[in-house]
């Protein structure tokens, strides 16, 4: 099951390598990002010069009948999938920050802890489709 994770987020991430960027008063504004299951739209990061994509589905919700099975495909959306907040959180007790983990890395106070919870979030700095960037998984 982990493998279908990991080869599902490969998938998208291998997809968003496609990225179609402008430059424009120094921040990075996207069009459109073709990926396997339709077009999805992100935001500007904190830093001007990264956009950032959170909550891409990368399996279908895992709810009702596909509870407590392998990871089905996500199904395929028309128009623009606005990606601009973070998916649910997987079922998990909430805790403060503590060394070596901070803030950040914990569930934030506003987050939704959900079975929905197959997301990817991306941040780049890649500028075009012709930028390679590296990657973290």
């Amino acid at each position: 099951m982990k493998a279908i994770y990991l080869v599902s987020g490969l998938l998208i991430i291998m997809s968003l390598s496609n990225l179609t960027f402008a430059q424009k008063k120094r921040k990075i504004t996207v069009n459109s990002v073709k990926i396997e299951n339709g077009i999805i739209s992100g935001t500007n990061g904190q830093v001007s010069q990264v956009m950032v994509f959170k909550g891409i589905p990368f399996a279908a919700p895992p709810l009702a009948e596909l509870r407590w099975k392998e990871p089905q495909p996500v199904k395929n959306w028309q128009g623009i999938k606005k990606c601009d907040t973070f998916g649910g959180i997987a079922p998990q007790k909430r805790t403060g920050a503590f060394p070596p983990y901070t803030a950040e890395m914990m569930i934030p106070a506003d987050g939704t802890i959900s079975e929905d919870c197959l997301y990817l979030n991306v941040w780049t700095t890649a500028k075009s489709t012709d930028e390679k960037r590296p990657v973290i998984v």
